[in-house]
């Protein structure tokens, strides 16, 4: 039994240094524009689905925090859709093109959309601008990609009438980004 526990231990050892490896060497191959802007894209993305939810708790409220300077619902949606739609892009073309590589992946078509509407994350008490600046003081080394990854992780776990999709694409392209995904990175 002993022995069993110790082979499963060295072989969950040896695939998490793999992991942990791959993952840094990832990043190393990104092109960080493009990284940077898959990231903002993502991270304005959940926040209009937020500006939408919050639009649903009274205009003092969503004008006062989310500041979504009347940005129409019909565009939020479009938004938080192309967002969904993007995600569901295959891995393999989206990570080529993070390495500014050849890629079927069509960034003008997701990117450019996004990033469009005058939708301001300019309140520090929005969940993506509140986990950013914790994670800032705690970890002051980081590179703001990395930050922005991570608090846009957190800004959907803040989500709860969502399902788990988004938070699941979004962990699976940036962990094989060679973004850190948990808070221990």
């Amino acid at each position: 039994m002993k022995n069993r526990k110790a082979l499963f231990l060295a072989v969950l050892s040896a695939f998490l240094f793999v992991r942990i490896l791959s993952a840094e060497e990832g990043e190393k191959n990104m092109d960080n524009a493009r990284l940077e802007a898959f990231v903002n894209a993502n991270i304005k993305a959940v926040h209009a689905y937020q500006a939408m939810a919050a639009k649903k708790l009274g205009k003092k409220l969503s004008k006062e925090y989310w500041n979504y300077n009347e940005v129409p619902e019909t565009e939020l949606k479009k938004l938080v859709e192309l967002q969904k739609e993007m995600l569901s892009e295959p891995l393999p073309g989206i990570l080529s093109w993070l390495k500014g590589e050849k890629s079927d992946f069509n960034a003008d078509k997701y990117l450019k959309p996004i990033s469009e509407p005058k939708l301001s994350l300019s309140h520090p008490r929005l969940p993506f601008n509140a986990w950013f600046f914790w994670l800032k003081d705690k970890a002051p080394r980081a590179k703001e990609t990395e930050l922005d990854a991570l608090a846009n992780l957190q800004q959907v776990l803040a989500e709860i009438n969502r399902d788990g999709d988004i938070l699941q694409d979004l962990f699976r392209v940036y962990s094989a980004a060679g973004l850190p995904v948990y808070l221990g990175k």
